[in-house]
């Protein structure tokens, strides 16, 4: 009987010593508990700084390009980040100046220029109006090119003029100049560049016939225009296609100029090796081979125009699956070398 006395007394007091320690654990959490809520409270009101955090930009007046302050590179930004002083020429508009910094959704952005603009150059044919028939070719590539032969055309002085609204366009072939040479013909080769990707409806009115009052709607219809680049680095080309026989056969024949920024891909529906040469070339190219790992593997640089029947072809003896024609020159210039990397943004 003593020892269940003791016993329930020995119980007793441990209950009350393991209650008094449940009373101090919990005062521990509890008091540690609002601790942390104070602390995470302090971390709420403290805002997060990042020192790379750039401001945003409300006008395009507030954009630059050039060397970034901290890291001494070339960059695009607000101008509280960049040193106009030193200039990077390249980098900033593109290795042919069609880029253009913006303030696009309160951020500076570098952009394509997207002014269209029309040139145009009218040829007087050596042929008899009778012996030409009036076309009209209309072609998408990198850009837009129109090409009008007038077989009946009486004129000395024909302009063009280009009409945009948003995404329907209009040319309108003007007569400007007296009456001069009936029995003659004229060809207008246009162009129209600066247009982002996307679907156009385009209008082309010709110039009146001799005895009509009105200009004649001579084509109306729509033009899928989606460039397609090429780029490696920061460098980007726009290019045109040549992927059926006849137009890898053609490549650049009879081309007097390419603009800068501009370039042809030819595109094989396989690996292999894939001969080049510059017959009826008229311009200096530089000949890109890339595999199907989109990996350059030859290049060769600055060749030559080749007006004779017996042009030499160039075989790098490397399979490729693509050659990518840009001027020559063009790929010192930019520092391309074999085994760098290109993104293709085909269209």
């Amino acid at each position: 009987m003593l020892t269940e006395i003791k016993m329930m007394r020995e119980n007793k007091i441990l209950i009350g010593i393991l209650a008094m320690g449940m009373v101090l654990i919990s005062g521990c959490v509890e008091e540690k508990q609002q601790v942390n809520e104070s602390e995470n409270e302090t971390l709420d009101q403290t805002p997060a700084v990042n020192k790379t955090d750039e401001p945003g930009c409300t006008s395009s007046s507030d954009c630059a390009c050039g060397v970034d302050k901290e890291t001494g590179d070339c960059a695009f930004g607000n101008k509280d980040f960049i040193d106009v002083s030193v200039q990077c020429p390249d980098f900033c508009s593109g290795i042919a100046g069609h880029l253009e910094i913006k303030c696009v959704n309160n951020k500076c952005a570098q952009v394509e220029k997207t002014e269209a603009g029309l040139s145009y150059e009218v040829s007087e044919c050596n042929e008899s109006w009778t012996n030409i028939t009036e076309k009209v070719d209309v072609k998408a590539y990198d850009s837009i090119k129109i090409s009008h032969d007038l077989p009946y055309t009486c004129c000395a002085n024909i302009t063009l003029d280009l009409e945009r609204d948003g995404n329907s366009l209009k040319i309108i072939e003007t007569n400007i100049g007296e009456v001069c040479r009936c029995m003659c013909g004229y060809r207008i080769d246009a162009e129209i560049t600066g247009l982002n990707s996307g679907k156009y409806d385009l209008e082309i009115w010709g110039v009146k016939k001799e005895g009509y009052d009105h200009y004649r709607k001579i084509y109306d219809g729509t033009v899928d225009y989606r460039k397609s680049r090429v780029c490696t680095g920061d460098n980007c080309f726009y290019v045109e296609l040549a992927v059926t026989p006849d137009e890898r056969a053609r490549g650049l024949m009879f081309r007097q100029q390419m603009n800068p920024e501009r370039g042809m891909l030819f595109i094989f529906g396989e690996e292999g090796e894939y001969p080049f040469w510059m017959k009826n070339t008229l311009i200096p190219l530089d000949m890109i081979w890339i595999n199907k790992d989109n990996e350059v593997v030859f290049i060769s640089k600055n060749v030559q125009p080749c007006g004779s029947d017996f042009c030499p072809a160039i075989n790098p003896g490397k399979k490729a699956m693509y050659v990518l024609e840009l001027n020559g020159g063009v790929s010192d210039k930019i520092g391309l070398g074999v085994g760098d990397k290109v993104v293709f943004d085909i269209n």
